[in-house]
């Protein structure tokens, strides 16, 4: 699985439109980072999946540990992983999508948040609502 990052990213940044960044601990060169990014495609680390971040591995001169990157600064996900998969929201792990529910915990459906393949916002299968929270309407487009 692959990110594109967009060619502006580093202006994203710097307008400040993801969060408050001094409460997540970017750094003043995080500007720099996303400027060395920017239009790259980057590998994403697959162990922990999330619908709006991505955390990728070291990148050569840029962070050696990695970036956890937002879904703001994304222009393309390449070859999504999450598709056809879900979080369990009693046990918080991920399962492969069936009738069943949870192959970890073997909690419901209920319990579960399957990926979809539009733009992979988290949605309910039992409920077909989209976390209204994090601000998509029930066809997983932003409210």
């Amino acid at each position: 699985m692959k990110i594109r990052i967009k060619q502006n990213a580093k202006e994203i940044y710097l307008a400040g439109s993801t969060y408050n960044f001094s409460s997540y601990g970017f750094g003043r060169d995080w500007a720099a980072k996303m400027d060395a990014i920017a239009g790259t495609e980057l590998e994403v680390e697959t162990k922990y999946l999330f619908t709006d971040q991505y955390n990728t591995g070291p990148i050569k001169g840029v962070a050696k540990q990695g970036l956890r990157i937002m879904d703001e600064y994304v222009d393309e996900v390449i070859d999504d992983v999450r598709i056809g998969r879900g979080k369990c929201n009693w046990c918080g792990k991920h399962s492969v999508k069936s009738e069943k529910g949870c192959e970890h915990c073997e909690k419901g459906q209920e319990y579960m948040v399957w990926f979809n393949d539009e733009r992979t916002k988290q949605y309910s299968i039992k409920s077909g609502q989209i976390f209204k929270d994090r601000g998509y309407d029930a066809r997983g487009n932003p409210a």
